[in-house]
């Protein structure tokens, strides 16, 4: 592929972008999205001849904790080195790129790195992997930053990317209710993260071909009770691996759904995760828009690991 690309040692630097405050709670499935500056992620100055090259895009999170929503200052009053050094978020990020387009895109310049209109908020936080924008379509990847993403985006013209944070309020709007009792998870919004992410071009793939995407449950007799949990699958997902918080105290199942809402919510396929501390590892179907965790005489959380591939 002839093409003129950046210097991988100079470019990569990426932007710091804190956000908050928002509640840490990991069993929180509903997400709120900040949009990353397109500059941030499109900061090299490019020429390419022939075809698009592959993307590098990278990511870490810091959380910040506070004792009470009465400690959290505003952020603009946060500084850089009043984080911790260690890298951890519940955070997620969402990255979108072309995949193809129904009409060539002109160059621009003397660079042909410019795009359409990539929505910046698609609909629900997941959606589904293909979007259709009406003179494209593009992909997208919504995945863990956890204590560090680096994975390699396929060829596209450009690449756009949001952080997804948990949103407890839409989180209770849709119906589902936060366990009580010991040991006890926040409710309140204490903690804020630094993000800084970043994304070049390359010539050749340097990150990892897959991420994984992380969502905790909550699923029993309670109180309150919650006896079913359903999330959307992310993009991209090809295996599932199950672990449980109380190994041994029940045999929670897993439901793989056609579609999320009835009366299509039917179940393609199932597992029991079982007593078993290691978990279980399964293929996720093609054909399966959701998942459902039943609780099925088990009390506690349910921890659900994705692996994407793309």
């Amino acid at each position: 592929m002839p093409a003129i690309l950046p210097c991988n040692e100079v470019c990569p630097d990426g932007r710091v972008t804190i956000v908050g405050p928002y509640v840490p709670n990991p069993v929180i499935t509903s997400y709120r999205r900040v949009p990353i500056p397109r500059e941030i992620i499109n900061q090299c100055p490019t020429v390419v001849i022939g075809c698009q090259p592959w993307w590098f895009f990278r990511a870490h999170g810091f959380d910040l904790f506070f004792d009470s929503p009465e400690d959290v200052p505003p952020v603009s009053q946060i500084e850089r080195w009043q984080f911790p050094e260690n890298p951890a978020t519940l955070c997620k990020v969402a990255v979108s790129w072309y995949e193809y387009s129904e009409a060539s895109r002109s160059a621009k310049g003397v660079s042909n790195m410019q795009g359409g209109p990539i929505a910046s908020a698609p609909g629900r936080y997941a959606g589904q992997p293909l979007m259709n924008t009406g003179g494209g379509v593009y992909n997208q990847i919504i995945c863990d930053i956890g204590n560090g993403v680096n994975i390699t985006i396929p060829p596209s013209g450009r690449i756009l990317a949001d952080i997804l944070v948990p949103d407890l309020t839409a989180f209770l709007e849709a119906g589902n209710i936060l366990p009580e009792g010991e040991p006890a998870l926040p409710s309140e919004a204490v903690a804020m993260t630094r993000v800084t992410p970043a994304g070049f071009l390359t010539d050749e793939t340097l990150g990892h071909e897959a991420a994984t995407y992380t969502q905790t449950v909550f699923v029993g007799a309670g109180p309150p009770p919650q006896l079913t949990q359903t999330f959307l699958i992310p993009p991209l997902a090809r295996r599932l691996t199950a672990y449980l918080s109380v190994p041994g105290a029940g045999t929670p199942q897993v439901q793989f759904l056609f579609k999320e809402n009835a009366p299509l919510d039917i179940p393609l396929a199932a597992f029991d995760v079982g007593p078993v501390a290691a978990g279980r590892d399964e293929s996720v179907p093609e054909n399966a828009e959701a998942v459902r965790v039943v609780s099925n005489g088990y009390d506690g959380l349910v921890t659900l690991v994705f692996e994407l591939e793309f």
